[in-house]
């Protein structure tokens, strides 16, 4: 498993205060879901002074809500 992708969940599990061990299938994930370079922004800052407005913990809960709030995006069936 990728480290951010490690990270992201370690993440969301903190957040959510979630015990569960969550595993990732590398033969399952689709190469749209492949975890992306990512990269530092201090050019962004210097150059331009911009600076990010949410944290990517503000992120994660945004992402969670909406499929919360909007389950038939998950493509898959929910119960």
């Amino acid at each position: 498993m990728n480290y951010y992708c490690r990270l992201y969940i370690i993440l969301a599990k903190n957040i959510f205060n979630i015990s569960a061990d969550v595993f990732v299938d590398k033969y399952r994930i689709r190469s749209s879901e492949m975890p992306l370079l990512i990269g530092r922004n201090d050019k962004i800052v210097k150059n331009l002074g911009r600076r990010p407005v949410r944290s990517i913990g503000d992120i994660i809960r945004e992402y969670v809500k909406y499929f919360q709030d909007h389950p038939e995006h998950l493509g898959i069936e929910t119960h």
